[in-house]
Formats: structure tokens, sequence, C-alpha cells
């Protein structure tokens, strides 16, 4: 099914709290999981960390893989809430001023920017581990606002078209509101909710609104 939530200064509400619910659906499971170095947030240094995403958007980090399933975490990320934006290696590079270490090959790091703009930076063993991150991460992000218009994470969707996306939970989603419009008082933004998966647009009104579908494949390689 889909819903479509507008969101524009002038023409629809603010602050609208998106519910995503369906009869039947799985409760909340792991989507990708897998061994990233991820940079500390006090001391600057680099850790081999065991991440695991869950379709509900969580993404928890241990210091290596759970074995039994009731281990702690040494912290946890609410992507689906929280996240503001997804920067691609050469992004992270440009605007955080990131020195990557000798191990890190081009394309193969990310970053998470956050509410508050704390940064999570990591990078991958290739760069087709980084785009699958990526690709899975932008399927879960409800509410990043990409600087760039989105461009760098679509091109990296369009040649991960096989990553799985993730099946619903039984959770609420927030959609958080876009700031005011100052000096375009005719854009709207619609929030397309399609098996689950939130996909954000951004659109004139008053024109046609025209929106694809991402393709829903699957490959059990990239799972």
């Amino acid at each position: 099914f889909i819903i479509i939530i507008m969101s524009s200064k002038n023409n629809c509400s603010q602050g609208t709290k998106l519910l995503v619910s369906k009869t039947g659906r799985r409760a909340c499971e792991e989507i990708r999981s897998g061994y990233v170095t991820k940079m500390g947030q006090v001391v600057k240094n680099w850790k081999v960390r065991w991440l695991a995403l869950s379709n509900s958007g969580v993404l928890k980090y241990y210091k290596k893989e759970p074995k039994k399933g009731d281990e702690k975490p040494q912290g946890e990320i609410n992507v689906q809430r929280d996240a503001r934006d997804i920067l691609t290696h050469e992004q992270v590079t440009q605007r955080e001023g990131i020195k990557w270490p000798e191990t890190a090959a081009n394309h193969t790091g990310f970053g998470l920017v956050m509410e508050g703009g704390r940064v999570f930076v990591m990078f991958c063993d290739s760069d087709e581990e980084a785009e699958r991150w990526i690709t899975m991460l932008a399927n879960v992000a409800a509410n990043v606002r990409y600087e760039d218009g989105g461009q760098s994470i679509q091109e990296i969707r369009s040649r991960r078209q096989s990553v799985a996306r993730p099946k619903p939970c039984n959770s609420t989603v927030e959609v958080v509101p876009d700031p005011e419009v100052t000096n375009e008082d005719n854009v709207c933004y619609v929030h397309k909710v399609v098996g689950g998966v939130i996909i954000k647009e951004r659109h004139i009104a008053n024109q046609t609104l025209t929106t694809e579908e991402p393709p829903a494949t699957e490959n059990a390689n990239d799972k």
C-alpha cells in the first residue's frame, strides 16, 4: 500500500506523524550486518566494529559479532528518526575534513549526519560493501534532507538495485516536519510509504506530482 503526505508552507500541514501499520506484519528483524571500521567520537581513532541494522531503522554497533543475541551493544543510532544526511566517501572528505587511514581505499567510506550535527564516519573493505550499506541506510532513513538533493545517493542506489528492501515491522514512524520555507513558498515535500519503505521527494506545488517507485528486486548475494 502507499500513503502520501504533503507538507509545505502554504498548502500542507506541518508536524504530521505517520503511522505505518498493516495487519499481519512481521516483527522487527535484522536486515543487514557486518564489520566496518568506525571512527571514534571522542578520540578520533579507528576501531573495527560490528554493525547490525534492523528494519525498524535502529543501527547498533558492537566490538565484535554478537553470538548469543543478548549482548549489549556499545551504542545505537536511530537512523529512521534522527538521520539528517547520508554522506559518500568524497562528501565526508570534503565536508568533514576527515583524513582516512591508509587501509581505507577510495569510495569505501560513508557518514551519517544526525540530528544535532553529530557525524558517524566509517569505512568498509570494499566500495561494493560501502554502497550496499549506504543503500540500505537510505531505505530506512525517513527524515534525511540531502544537501545535494540526494543525487549522489540516488546514483549509488541505482547501481545497487539488487539490495533487498526491508520487510516492514510493527513500528511507528515519526516524520519530522521540514523547516519553514522562506523563499520558496510553493515547495511541497511528499512522503511515500511503499511496503514500509519511506521515500521523501521534493516537489513544486501547482505542478503535476510525478514519482517513481524504486525497484524491489532481491538478490541473495546482496543480503
